[in-house]
């Protein structure tokens, strides 16, 4: 059987107000799992993505705030 790698690539770009935006782009690559379809494999790497996406938006607004606000 031949391997199935999936790649899920996502990227926003985010206003922070005072007209300053940040952009930021994640993307993973995996091997499909033992068991699991390449649809399966496709929604697990994509749902990880999205996490990570919003979890460093997050993380990185409230830094730029800690430094705009000293």
């Amino acid at each position: 059987m031949s391997e199935t790698r999936v790649k899920a690539s996502i990227g926003v770009t985010y206003n922070i107000g005072n007209f300053q935006n940040i952009r930021i782009d994640l993307g993973i690559e995996d091997d499909r799992r033992e068991g699991e379809s390449a649809k399966q494999a496709m929604d697990r790497v994509y749902a990880f993505v999205e996490r990570e996406l919003e979890e460093r938006i997050e993380k990185t607004v409230q830094e730029m705030k800690k430094d705009v606000n000293g």
